[in-house]
């Protein structure tokens, strides 16, 4: 199968062997400019969204810190084992009572991918 745009973008952009966040190697790719957000991450001064590829991204390097229980011989390749894992902590997750006070954490956004990061990435 062909690998889409921004598959190989997500791939080539996480996987330098940098275990940076990624909100430090994104901030490394564009000016970032300061974002006040509300307790909601719909209310927001300044700030637009961030961009998918950013988003996925994210989520890879986020997976890449898991350890998965079993042998995983089932699946045709590691990276699908762990998106089923994700998949199934998100429909376990959509059955969570609502957090009215949750949203995005960030007082500062790269203008380029729209990534958020806080003063807490800089320690």
């Amino acid at each position: 199968p062909r690998s889409s745009e921004a598959e190989h973008d997500v791939d080539s952009m996480s996987d330098s062997g940098s275990t940076r966040s990624a909100s430090s190697a994104f901030s490394d790719r564009g000016p970032l400019a300061p974002v006040t957000l509300g307790a909601r991450s719909d209310q927001h001064s300044g700030a637009r969204p961030s961009e998918k590829k950013a988003m996925m991204i994210s989520l890879k390097q986020a997976m890449q810190r898991w350890r998965l229980c079993g042998d995983g011989r089932s699946f045709c390749c590691p990276w699908h084992r762990f998106v089923r894992d994700l998949e199934k902590l998100t429909l376990a997750m959509k059955s969570f009572s609502c957090k009215t006070n949750f949203g995005a954490l960030g007082d500062q956004q790269c203008a380029k991918c729209g990534i958020l990061r806080s003063f807490l990435d800089l320690s």
